[in-house]
């Protein structure tokens, strides 16, 4: 009977599978786990915290809650005051405060496939750090929920308890920002780990640079800028040069969505970022808190310099602890007006060979993905045609993320693929889209100087 019963198990997960993709780096504890309790790509964060306290055990619960109070109970009088409502919840309500904290940046009550995998992958990065994680007696990625747990309880950021609920919703609803961090941790879904390293290096390099307040860099169309910008946002670890691990520190940060006009204007910018700072620093709360709503609601983008003064200026008692770091295309009318501020910008090229052998990690990274979920023998000879099948894909992509992007969605549902099928593709971007457009009976040409290019890609 209990064979019977694991076989079941097995099927129903499998099924589930099929239909909600996890990304490709969670370890099986961590897709099993998603797959036996949810069968969406997103979770209510209360269910996600009821199957995870269910999985763990009431022993395991108790063990992590007293590390979570152990660490409390370190920290100095005021704030030993101020967490004084945790140190009297019970141990799965103590967890639960934690996760909600560390899942639920939206405050939206949801947990994505990208937002596990982020939790995943700050566990990750905490083994990596020396002296700090204590799970595991090595490097090793976390490999378990019940792992990536202990992690979390041993290494968490004490401002995430801070924070009370009451204090988010206040303001939420005073600053209204219309973009919260779900999109970075979506976006993010697209980094593979261990690629972009010379961009952290000189990242490194400027925040020691104490003088250099602003750091830009600049990049073409699909050469993977917004990628790489969720990987600051949503704090990926790098080592540095001297063999250190650090996070990026970003506390704050805005995608533009240009097919989102709300979540396009320079007020809503300066709304998302004041809020964001506001949450990552407790002396800036009650300062953003005294803000009239009624003054607020009146800022517009017409009038960019006043809104920049009402929420991010005149909050800040000392200015220069704030710094920023931008990704942008290089038009020569935004280099033209950044160039007052960013002295020394960072540029990534098509023909740089630190992109190259970044944009070849990724592919191999995702081929091997397409060739797990490819039927038996419907990917070019698997493993043994990995490199070629990676080559080919960078010879032909010139370059471009995006491009790479493109073809692999196609792979994934093709049935069937091979080497000969790589080859008869089209060589770089602009091909591709000729190409898509000319079954679509419209030309490429004139489409490419239509508005509606210009603002695709603008957003890319």
């Amino acid at each position: 009977m209990y064979g019977s019963s694991t076989a079941l198990i097995k099927q129903y997960v499998d099924e589930v599978a099929s239909h909600v993709k996890l990304p490709a780096d969670l370890p099986e504890d961590l897709k099993t786990f998603w797959h036996r309790s949810f069968n969406t790509e997103d979770a209510e964060v209360d269910m996600f915290i009821n199957e995870v306290t269910r999985r763990l055990g009431n022993d395991k619960i108790h063990a992590l809650c007293n590390t979570v109070k152990e660490r409390i109970l370190t920290e100095d009088k005021d704030r030993r005051s101020q967490l004084q409502r945790v140190l009297s919840l019970d141990d799965k309500e103590v967890l639960a405060q934690l996760l909600r904290r560390h899942l639920d940046h939206d405050g939206n009550g949801k947990v994505h496939t990208s937002e596990y995998l982020r939790f995943y992958r700050s566990c990750c990065d905490q083994l990596a750090k020396p002296g700090k994680a204590t799970a595991g007696s090595s490097k090793a990625p976390a490999s378990s929920l019940a792992e990536c747990m202990e992690v979390l309880c041993n290494n968490f950021d004490i401002q995430q308890l801070l924070l009370s609920d009451e204090d988010r919703n206040k303001l939420a609803s005073l600053l209204e920002p219309p973009q919260f961090s779900s999109v970075a941790a979506r976006l993010y879904t697209g980094f593979t780990p261990g690629s972009r390293q010379w961009v952290f290096d000189e990242y490194a390099k400027w925040l020691n640079e104490e003088s250099s307040r602003a750091m830009v860099v600049y990049g073409g169309h699909g050469l993977g800028k917004t990628t790489l910008a969720a990987a600051f946002a949503c704090k990926a670890a790098f080592s540095t040069m001297e063999g250190e691990v650090m996070d990026s520190d970003v506390v704050g940060h805005f995608f533009f969505q240009h097919f989102e006009k709300k979540s396009s204007t320079p007020v809503a910018l300066l709304r998302t970022l004041a809020y964001q700072l506001a949450i990552a620093l407790p002396p800036l709360r009650p300062v953003m808190m005294e803000l009239k709503r009624e003054e607020l609601r009146e800022l517009n983008d017409d009038d960019v310099k006043e809104a920049f003064q009402r929420l991010l200026l005149q909050p800040f008692d000392e200015k220069k602890c704030v710094r920023f770091i931008v990704m942008s295309r290089p038009e020569a009318w935004i280099y033209k007006k950044l160039s007052t501020v960013f002295e020394q910008p960072l540029v990534v090229r098509l023909e740089d060979e630190r992109h190259i052998a970044d944009l070849k990690l990724f592919i191999r990274d995702q081929l091997v993905t397409v060739i797990k979920l490819a039927p038996a023998g419907s990917a070019p000879g698997r493993s043994d045609l990995l490199d070629a099948a990676t080559q080919l894909l960078l010879d032909k992509s010139e370059g471009s993320y995006l491009y790479v992007a493109r073809v692999l969605k196609n792979l994934t549902f093709s049935d069937s693929w091979s080497l000969d099928d790589l080859m008869q593709l089209l060589s770089g971007l602009d091909k591709s889209y000729s190409k898509d457009f000319e079954r679509l009976g419209i030309q490429w040409q004139n489409f490419q100087e239509s508005p509606m290019a210009h603002m695709l890609q603008a957003a890319t």
